[in-house]
């Protein structure tokens, strides 16, 4: 027999035992001293020779010493060989390299999203440095320009995180309220907001698929109304919920309201109106249908239907904001309990139950009067509202209305994409002579827009400027003097309102504060009071920020005015951080030169 002898084995082999015996003898083979019985796919047998033979090695089983033992009647003889690997043989599926072919396969399947999201991500904060958001918490107070207005520079505005931010875990989503073409509002409760009560709110967010610009613009509103303050007939912001803002998640969250917009609130009871004025005098009485209205009517619940679910206009993303609450809470109230989570204090809510009734004269003048203050109260805040339409104000209990969507609207009109694939149209109906010519907006063209609000009330949500196509040939018919006529149920007294908001020069045009008054005389003294007297709590909570020594960084930039300059030669002062770009935006016209 062979000497005893070790072998390494990178590849197929085997192990020869030659014997010469007399009498004749037997062989047996001997892994680690135990009987080895190959199977009859290892051993091969020849004159005089048997062959061990490894068609497959496998380190793991096959390692070890290996002896070879021939016997016959006359004695035993033996030769031991140890057999090791130097590396694994090629083909050899171990259980070691299927892990580790499963362990590269799970790699690559986490590596590559997540190159897609650092990616993302980094696009992200160039999106947000290039709007100035780089720094969305902080802001870039100092680069201010104040001789620029608000809506130019929201984004270097601060966003504190301690007063508004809420717990996306707290948020619980509801139904939805209403999409348009980019955003999406949902009806949401905030759990153990106030004192363990929960509150019901309606929730803002962008629509995965929208572009850039929108959701730049939806931060830009959202840091408008953290500081805008508070008012009765303005829709409120409750907080927002912006952990994931690089992942595009953004929530604004607002107030609630249950009966919708007022455009299809008033075409929903359009059949029921109670016209109140006196043909024979021209002047509105309000004794007229006076039995009808002092009837009881049914109550309706919150999630009864008063028009289209919520009032959504399906054009708009505007509009949808809702709200239940008439008076805010004071934010020192609950003092040593239970901290409230914004000490800028929330309106209480109210029990959701209200009669609802035909509508009249009367509520068409209310809630002009009161759409007059909020936007008196947003040009004393200096912020320009830009979209301000029947679509965007808001019925709530009591016969309170709330504008909503203000700030936003600018940013889409002097971006060309959202001209090219904006699935709502611009409304141009809505727009004032300069702001159609020029692309320029200001309190004056906001007035413009109050009056064809006006306008809208009183022909019982008519579109304006009936049988005309919005295009550029409403603004050439505006040019030559063209104004609408007279709506069907308005006095000549309010007509004559209308008309001096659509004055061509617009310093010609009234303020908010001169339209209050004049519409408030038109009214009964109780019913002014009673709208007046419910914003006072909002008037004590702003007098208290101010003098709690908050900043009001809105009293810095210049008041949205017609001739309020607007222009790439300002100078401005460098901000200490290189991502925020403070010159302004330049201003291109909605129509074409040869239009003007």
């Amino acid at each position: 027999m062979d000497k005893p002898h070790e072998k390494v084995y990178p590849s197929t082999d085997n192990f020869t035992c030659f014997y010469e015996a007399i009498p004749r003898a037997s062989i047996k083979w001997y892994k680690d001293d135990i009987e080895f019985l190959p199977d009859n796919t290892t051993v091969k047998f020849e004159n005089m020779k048997q062959v061990l033979l490894f068609i497959k090695p496998n380190y793991t089983t096959h390692e070890g010493k290996y002896s070879c033992r021939v016997e016959n009647r006359l004695g035993s003889v033996s030769k031991t060989a140890t057999l090791r690997f130097a590396s694994k043989p090629p083909g050899n599926n171990t259980p070691i390299h299927i892990a580790v072919g499963i362990l590269l396969v799970l790699l690559i399947a986490i590596i590559i999203p997540l190159i897609y999201k650092i990616k993302r991500e980094r696009q992200m904060k160039k999106i947000l440095k290039q709007a100035g958001l780089a720094n969305f918490e902080k802001g870039a107070v100092e680069c201010i320009n104040p001789n620029l207005g608000i809506d130019d520079q929201a984004q270097l505005l601060p966003y504190d995180k301690k007063l508004w931010e809420i717990p996306r875990e707290k948020i619980k989503l509801g139904k939805q309220l209403g999409a348009g073409a980019f955003g999406v509002v949902m009806e949401a409760m905030i759990e153990h907001y106030d004192n363990n009560a929960d509150l019901k709110v309606a929730v803002k967010m962008m629509k995965r698929n929208a572009d850039d610009i929108y959701f730049i613009a939806l931060l830009s509103e959202l840091k408008i109304m953290v500081h805008l303050g508070k008012h009765l007939n303005v829709v409120n912001l409750i907080g927002a919920c912006t952990k994931h803002i690089i992942q595009r998640e953004l929530y604004v969250i607002v107030e609630f309201c249950q009966f919708g917009n007022l455009r299809n609130y008033i075409l929903h009871h359009r059949e029921n109106f109670i016209n109140q004025i006196d043909p024979g005098t021209d002047r509105i009485d309000y004794t007229i249908g006076a039995e009808v209205l002092s009837r009881p009517f049914p109550v309706v619940s919150d999630d009864s239907q008063t028009g289209p679910p919520n009032g959504i206009d399906d054009d708009k993303t505007n509009s949808i904001y809702v709200t239940e609450t008439a008076a805010p809470i004071s934010p020192d109230r609950d003092r040593g309990k239970k901290p409230v989570k914004n000490n800028i204090s929330l309106p209480l809510r109210q029990k959701s139950d209200c009669k609802v009734k035909p509508i009249c004269t009367k509520d068409l003048l209310t809630w002009a009067f009161q759409v007059s203050r909020g936007m008196e109260y947003l040009a004393s805040r200096r912020v320009l509202h830009g979209d301000l339409a029947s679509r965007n104000i808001l019925l709530a209990t009591n016969n309170i209305v709330k504008i909503c969507d203000f700030g936003l609207a600018k940013r889409m009109y002097r971006n060309d994409d959202y001209k090219k694939k904006g699935r709502g149209p611009l409304p141009i109906k809505w727009m004032s002579i300069e702001s159609m010519r020029d692309n320029v907006f200001s309190t004056q063209s906001d007035v413009w827009s109050f009056g064809i609000v006006v306008w809208e009330f009183f022909s019982l949500a008519r579109t304006p400027y009936p049988g005309m196509a919005a295009d550029e040939r409403i603004l050439q018919k505006l040019k030559e003097g063209y104004r609408m006529d007279q709506p069907t149920y308005a006095t000549k007294e309010i007509y004559s309102l209308m008309l001096n908001c659509w004055e061509a020069e617009p310093f010609n045009r009234p303020t908010f504060q001169i339209l209050s008054d004049r519409i408030g005389i038109m009214l009964e003294e109780s019913v002014t009071k009673f709208y007046i007297d419910l914003n006072n709590p909002y008037q004590v909570i702003n007098k208290e920020k101010i003098q709690s020594g908050l900043n009001d960084y809105l009293q810095m930039v210049s008041p949205p005015n017609f001739r309020t300059p607007s222009s790439p030669n300002q100078p401005h002062r460098t901000p200490n951080t290189a991502q925020y770009d403070c010159n302004p935006r330049q201003h291109r016209p909605l129509f074409s030169s040869s239009v003007q």
